[in-house]
C-alpha cells in the first residue's frame, strides 16, 4: 500500500493494489469476489465530479468483508457498522440480495452479517425495514458482538493487549482453513509472528527478510517498554481466547459446509442467478473432483453456457433424482435429434452416461485453488482437461499414490 497524510493532519489516504492482502490465509480469498469490480463499476456525481466506484452489491459485500477483516484482527469500530447500515438503507433497491446472500454464505459469514444489520437497526436506529432479509434469523445474540465492537475502540486499537491478541484470532482462522491446530503454537506466534505480518511496521523486511530475528527483538523490547496492567501477555491471551469463542459462535472458524450451503434457499438463489447471466461461486464438497478440486478448500465459478459444451468442460448438472453434480464431460454424443453427454469426476473411473442438455445448468469459467484463481488455458487446467481425461484406466493406481503422498504430508 501507499499512504499519504496532509500536513494539517486532516486528510489521510491509503492506496492499495488489492482489496485484501493476497498473502493472508484468513481473508486473501476475498479478492476473487472483486475481480470483475471494474467491469461492473458505476459512476456517482459528487460536487460536480464524476467518481467511479463499485456497484452497490459489490460495495456492500466489500464493506462487510472489510469489517470482518478488522474483526479477525483486534476488532472493528462501530463506525464501520454505521457505514454498512447507512449504505444498505440508501441502496436497498439496487442491491442484488440473492447474490449477496450467496456470497456471504460462501465465506461462512451469513450469521455474522445478519447480526451487523440487526445492530445497525436496533442499536443505531438505521431503518432497514424494507430489507428482504429476516434480521432475527441469526442463531447468535448480536449483543455479544456489539459488546466486543464497543470494547475494541477504533479498528480494535483500544488497548495494546487487544492489538496483540490478533495473532491468536488470526492464527485460529488460518489453522481452521488449513485443517491444522493452532493451540500449541499460539503463545510462540504471539512473540514470533511471520514476516508477512511485520513488514508494515518494519519495512526493511521487504528487501531483507533474513533480518526477521532482528524485527522479533525490536518488537519484544518495544513490547516490554509498554507493559502495564492493561498490556500483559496474560491479558492478550485472555482477550484472544474470549474473541476466539466469539468467532466459533458465528461459525467463522468452520470451513464452508455443503450441508449448510446446499439448501433449497441456496440452490434456488444459485439457479436464479445463473439464469440471469451471473457468474456464481460454489464451494467444493466431496472428493469426486480430486485432485483438481479439493473438498472444503477450493471454489468453482460457474455461468450459464454461452458456447457448445465440449469434451473436458466442467459442468454443473442435475440428475433426475434431484441431486446436483459437478463433473467433467468425458464424451459428447450428437445423434441429431438429441445430444447426450457422458460425465466423470476427476477422481473416478466409472463413466455416467445419458445426461441430457436440459439437465446441464452451468459450466465452469474459472476456479479458486489453494486461494489462487486459475482459468482455462493454464497448464494445470489443460492437463486435467486433456491428459488426465485420457488415462482413466490408470486413475485408481494414481489416486492411491496421491492419497499416500497427501497422507504423508499431513503427518509431517
Amino acid at each position: 500500500e501507499t499512504s499519504y497524510k496532509s500536513k494539517d493532519g486532516v486528510l489521510f489516504l491509503e492506496v492499495h493494489r488489492f482489496a485484501f492482502s493476497p498473502d493472508s490465509v484468513a481473508y486473501g480469498e476475498y479478492n476473487s469476489y472483486f475481480e470483475d469490480a471494474f467491469a461492473h463499476a458505476v459512476t456517482e456525481m459528487h460536487a460536480g465530479i464524476a467518481v467511479r466506484t463499485m456497484a452497490p452489491t459489490e460495495h456492500l459485500f466489500y464493506l462487510v468483508c472489510h469489517l470482518l477483516k478488522h474483526f479477525l484482527h483486534g476488532g472493528c469500530g462501530i463506525r464501520q457498522v454505521c457505514d454498512i447500515g447507512l449504505f444498505s438503507q440508501r441502496h436497498m433497491d439496487q442491491i442484488d440480495w440473492p447474490r449477496l446472500t450467496e456470497w456471504l454464505g460462501s465465506i461462512s459469514a451469513w450469521d455474522f452479517a445478519i447480526s451487523l444489520f440487526s445492530i445497525a437497526q436496533e442499536s443505531l436506529g438505521i431503518g432497514l425495514t424494507g430489507m428482504p432479509i429476516d434480521l432475527h434469523s441469526s442463531k447468535t445474540d448480536p449483543k455479544e458482538l456489539l459488546d466486543d465492537i464497543l470494547d475494541s475502540g477504533v479498528y480494535g486499537s483500544s488497548t495494546m493487549s487487544r492489538k496483540h491478541s490478533a495473532s491468536i484470532t488470526l492464527g485460529e482462522v488460518e489453522s481452521a482453513k488449513s485443517k491444522a491446530s493452532f493451540a500449541k503454537t499460539r503463545k510462540v506466534q504471539m512473540l514470533f509472528p511471520p514476516a508477512s505480518s511485520l513488514v508494515k511496521r518494519y519495512p526493511y523486511l521487504v528487501k531483507h527478510p533474513w533480518l526477521l530475528p532482528v524485527a522479533w527483538l525490536q518488537r519484544i523490547f518495544g513490547y516490554l517498554k509498554r507493559l502495564d496492567k492493561s498490556n500483559t501477555p496474560g491479558e492478550a491471551l485472555r482477550v484472544g481466547q474470549e474473541r476466539t469463542a466469539l468467532l466459533k459462535q458465528y461459525g467463522l472458524l468452520s470451513r464452508p459446509n455443503t450441508k449448510q450451503v446446499d439448501t433449497s434457499q441456496y440452490l434456488s438463489a444459485l439457479c436464479e442467478l445463473v439464469e440471469q447471466g451471473h457468474e456464481v461461486s460454489i464451494p467444493i464438497a466431496g472428493s469426486s473432483m480430486t485432485p483438481f478440486l479439493i473438498d472444503g478448500r477450493d471454489h468453482v465459478f460457474v455461468k450459464a453456457p454461452a458456447n457448445p459444451i465440449c469434451q473436458g468442460d466442467i459442468v454443473l448438472y442435475r440428475r433426475f433424482d434431484g441431486n446436483y453434480i459437478l463433473h467433467r464431460v468425458y464424451r459428447v454424443h450428437d445423434d441429431g435429434d438429441i445430444t447426450t453427454y457422458d460425465m466423470i469426476g476427476d477422481a473416478q473411473n466409472i463413466i455416467e452416461q445419458g445426461i441430457q442438455r436440459k439437465q446441464i445448468l452451468a459450466v465452469a469459467t474459472r476456479i479458486q485453488r489453494k486461494g489462487r484463481i486459475m482459468e482455462p488455458g493454464c497448464f494445470f487446467w489443460w492437463f486435467f482437461q486433456h491428459i488426465w481425461l485420457g488415462i482413466i484406466p490408470f486413475r485408481r493406481l494414481l489416486m492411491r499414490v496421491y492419497a499416500l503422498c497427501h497422507f504423508s504430508k499431513r503427518i509431517k
